[in-house]
């Protein structure tokens, strides 16, 4: 078969690998820190929801915090969802461990993941991630304690900014 003898053949075929690099491209970069099922700028009543079919013990709730007991790497730990103070959207995640033990292992398990962190301050023990196309970030701290957090791009920029005028407010 020549080729240009079956125009059509050839656009299916094109079309079909730039599909495929089309999807694989997305998927390894728009929703590369995600926690969990919680997408950025998920609705909190949504996320209540989700906790409460999951079984999750919500502790504490302010009017743009969900807070809750897990069992995340094989440790307990406190997770907090953070949603913009006005539009109610999850902007950022953050989870604590009481023991740094657990540190290499999310290390590890991060690496494997995201692959080498942009920022690494070893001595420090100190990680950072960061998508500049998608203007998201995951920070790991450890040493007596571990802390991880999501950053979730726009919406933790609106976050900020919904803080802010809250602050100026006097609110």
């Amino acid at each position: 078969m020549q080729k240009g003898r079956y125009p059509i053949i050839d656009m299916i075929k094109k079309i079909t690998i730039l599909g495929i690099l089309f999807s694989i491209l997305f998927t390894s970069s728009a929703f590369a820190y995600q926690f969990e099922d919680f997408r950025w700028g998920l609705k909190m009543t949504v996320a209540q929801n989700r906790l409460e079919r999951k079984g999750k013990d919500i502790q504490t709730s302010s009017s743009y915090t969900l807070a809750y007991s897990d069992n995340i790497v094989g440790e307990r730990c406190y997770v907090v969802l953070i949603f913009t103070p006005k539009s109610q959207k999850l902007a950022k995640v953050k989870i604590r461990w009481g023991s740094g033990s657990v540190g290499p292992a999310l290390l590890d398990e991060l690496t494997g993941k995201y692959g080498q962190a942009n920022l690494n301050n070893k001595p420090m023990r100190h990680y950072e991630w960061e998508r500049h196309i998608a203007n998201q970030k995951l920070v790991l701290d450890y040493f007596t304690s571990a802390e991880l957090t999501y950053f979730g791009g726009q919406y933790y920029t609106r976050f900020q900014k919904e803080r802010q005028k809250m602050a100026e407010d006097g609110l």
